[in-house]
């Protein structure tokens, strides 16, 4: 499955407690639309967050789902 939409907003966020680090493009200038949300933990995934599929990255639906990725983002164009 393709998922195709122009970002028009960019975020990143480094959690204060050094858990995460995340990036973010979103469609809507208000953070609406569909989501691209990289997020990682600053320790290496244990076994059961690669069992889970948090490992990866996902796409956030308009309707607020969560995607979870198979594959890679194989293109991307500023």
């Amino acid at each position: 499955m393709t998922y195709r939409f122009t970002a028009r907003v960019a975020r990143t966020e480094i959690d204060p407690d050094g858990y995460f680090t995340e990036a973010a493009l979103a469609e809507g200038e208000d953070g609406s639309g569909f989501i691209l949300m990289f997020m990682a933990g600053e320790e290496d995934p244990d076994d059961q967050e690669v069992a889970l599929g948090m490992d990866t990255h996902c796409l956030v639906t308009a309707q607020g789902h969560c995607v979870f990725a198979i594959g890679p983002v194989r293109r991307s164009r500023v």
